[in-house]
């Protein structure tokens, strides 16, 4: 920024400047606690599936989650499970979220969820959190 005299001549140069050391620091520590939250999330034996309650879309999905969801990940992120699922068991899965979020805690029960074409019983938990934006479906299923 240049600084004028009463004559609107330049007079003074003066700069600016930010120390960012901290601010890198922390974006460092923070991206480095993402990668191993990521791969505690990917590595565990559950099926882990986190869900926007507003509109019911996948937001996160861990590697265990893709035998119930029978497609990579990546492609299950922003789907519902009536985009997934067949009608049947969309809207039985549909049903037992909003009943989570009906409870506000906890949800454990058993239901079946077709791998490779045959029904099989699943241990399911579902959790809704306090914030309301997402929950969580917990399954105790297999990879």
């Amino acid at each position: 920024m240049i600084a004028r005299n009463e004559n609107d001549q330049p007079e003074f140069l003066i700069a600016l400047f930010e120390d960012i050391t901290d601010r890198r620091s922390l974006s460092r520590e923070l991206e480095n606690s993402k990668k191993f939250l990521e791969l505690v999330v990917d590595n565990i034996p559950v099926s882990l599936i986190v869900e926007r309650v507003r509109d019911g879309r996948y937001l996160l999905a861990n590697r265990s989650a893709e035998t119930i969801l029978n497609r990579r990940r990546e492609d299950a992120t922003g789907l519902t499970a009536a985009d997934i699922f067949n009608p049947r068991e969309a809207k039985l899965i549909i049903a037992r979220d909003e009943a989570a979020i009906e409870k506000r805690g906890l949800l454990t029960e058993e239901h079946p969820i077709c791998d490779q074409g045959r029904p099989a019983p699943v241990p399911d938990r579902r959790m809704t959190r306090a914030r309301r934006e997402r929950r969580a479906a917990i399954s105790d299923q297999d990879p």
